[in-house]
């Protein structure tokens, strides 16, 4: 299951998509990429941080425990893995809108209806989609997808984009998933006979 393109995919993509979005920023004229408070201090006292990694890490496997290992599994059952995974992803976006009522959150310090706030609830719904296509092609395997979820929490915190790098980041895995959907259609199989 854990293969090396596919753990490459989960490692690499989110921290590809962060640089590509801080470039497109700095093209268009933007302040680009800058590195995060948490990278200043992980870089300070890396042992300090494997309590973040652990966090980072031990919140995405109960999270994909039942988001990909339960819920996709099951929505899977009656639709094509694309209506699973864009279902999923709606919900996976509603769940996370409680955190921006709690103060001190990453989605609390979006705002509520702001640009911001939009752009994180709907590119929670196109990471379902890139997401759900590493779960099917690793041969449903929870380890990939905490790996993934994992990355793109740390890169979040060790990247930080503007307000326009953060839009442009959006668009990223927008046009990653709408590649998905239009290079492996609603079975998202990189090989459709089934094998990965």
């Amino acid at each position: 299951r854990l293969t090396l393109p596919w753990l490459a995919i989960a490692i690499g993509l989110p921290f590809i998509l962060q640089v590509m979005a801080g470039v497109i920023d700095s093209l268009t004229g933007g302040t680009g990429l800058h590195w995060g408070e948490s990278a200043d201090t992980f870089i300070e006292s890396p042992v300090k941080q494997v309590l973040t990694l652990c966090i980072l890490t031990l919140v995405p496997f109960f999270e994909e425990l039942g988001w990909r290992g339960y819920a996709q599994d099951r929505l899977q059952e009656k639709r094509s893995a694309l209506s699973a995974s864009l279902i999923l992803g709606c919900v996976w976006s509603l769940w996370h809108l409680p955190a921006s009522f709690i103060p001190g959150t990453y989605q609390a310090g979006l705002g509520i209806g702001t640009l911001e706030f939009w752009l994180h609830f709907g590119g929670v719904i196109v990471l379902s989609v890139v997401i759900s296509w590493i779960y099917i092609n690793t041969n449903l395997s929870i380890l990939v997808m905490v790996v993934f979820h994992a990355m793109v929490n740390l890169a979040g915190e060790l990247l930080k984009l503007s307000e326009l790098g953060e839009t442009i980041y959006t668009l990223c895995w927008v046009s990653a998933a709408v590649a998905i959907m239009l290079g492996f259609g609603k079975d998202m199989r990189v090989n459709p006979a089934g094998s990965s």
